[in-house]
């Protein structure tokens, strides 16, 4: 099979319409038409059937349009690394930070950084931490930047601490709670909640958290999907509440609009902070720079 053709395939069915694909692709419509019938002569089956609504997959329309997809991606990745060298850029970085991270940390860092860079690329990836570290593993990330559901050996990686962390429960400082001297647990029961995501080893340390306070089968209202700036905007703003790392808010331009409530049990959650980096990138200046910068942005007290 033809490369390009997959590639075809796939614009097919992100139009929904022969005509509209030639159109994307710049080329004529019976060219397209007898293209897709040579891929469906190789393929043995039908790719699409047509409708007055547009061209629906088959599941083997579908599976040879994922690999098209593909290969668009690897195309558009090697348009990029040429257009990097031809800028000067002899070396990428690929570094992978949570959502929480992206919205508080991580934008200072890397601004304080990037002068000390200038022949290096940088590409910031977000997604929760689980995530990351399969993307390490997979060797899709370079550095990952995160908390640490267990501490697993990954080969050819060396992990370092970045600093220590806990959790606390926070809402916005003109929250009903924030008003309050004493809290107890039924205060917490009467108001919604906002969490980072479900059915994670973090959120279940979040709800084993809660559990050992009192606290169980709160209500949680909203889940926010790898996007840490819209949880905090909306916390900021209303009346909720959420379980988060400390130090990442303390060092946030949030700060001084959250507030930690306290529920006096002398129990504390660890939520520590790490950093993965592949073997050949541990002694990179960037990465040092990058070690220095965020142990001293999480050492605030």
């Amino acid at each position: 099979m033809d490369p390009k053709h997959l590639l075809y395939l796939s614009v097919v069915l992100e139009k929904g319409s022969l005509t509209e694909a030639a159109k994307h692709l710049a080329v004529t419509q019976p060219t397209l038409t007898r293209i897709m019938s040579t891929l469906e002569m190789q393929a043995g089956g039908q790719l699409f059937s047509r409708s007055r609504y547009g061209v629906k997959a088959t599941p083997v329309g579908e599976a040879l349009a994922r690999e098209g997809r593909a290969i668009q991606r690897n195309v558009e990745m090697a348009q990029l690394i040429s257009s990097r060298f031809s800028h000067g850029y002899n070396q990428e970085i690929r570094i992978g930070v949570g959502p929480l991270l992206a919205a508080t940390i991580v934008p200072e860092v890397i601004n304080q950084i990037l002068p000390d860079v200038k022949n290096t690329s940088l590409t910031l990836n977000v997604y929760r931490p689980t995530m990351l570290m399969d993307k390490l593993m997979d060797g899709d990330l370079d550095l990952v930047i995160a908390p640490a559901a267990d501490l697993r050996t990954i080969e050819k990686t060396q992990r370092w601490l970045l600093g220590d962390d806990q959790l606390g429960i926070f809402c916005s400082r003109s929250h009903p709670l924030a008003q309050k001297k004493e809290l107890s647990l039924k205060d917490f029961y009467d108001f919604p909640w906002l969490s980072l995501g479900h059915a994670s080893p973090f959120e279940r340390q979040v709800m084993d958290m809660l559990s050992i306070r009192g606290l169980s089968n709160i209500r949680t209202q909203l889940v926010f999907r790898n996007d840490g700036h819209m949880l905090l905007h909306i916390l900021s703003q209303g009346a909720y509440l959420a379980v988060l790392p400390v130090k990442p808010i303390r060092c946030s331009q949030y700060n001084d609009q959250l507030v930690e409530l306290e529920l006096n049990t002398g129990l504390t959650q660890e939520r520590n902070l790490y950093l993965w980096v592949r073997d050949e990138f541990a002694d990179h200046p960037m990465t040092q720079k990058l070690t220095e910068l965020f142990k001293d942005a999480i050492s605030v007290e």
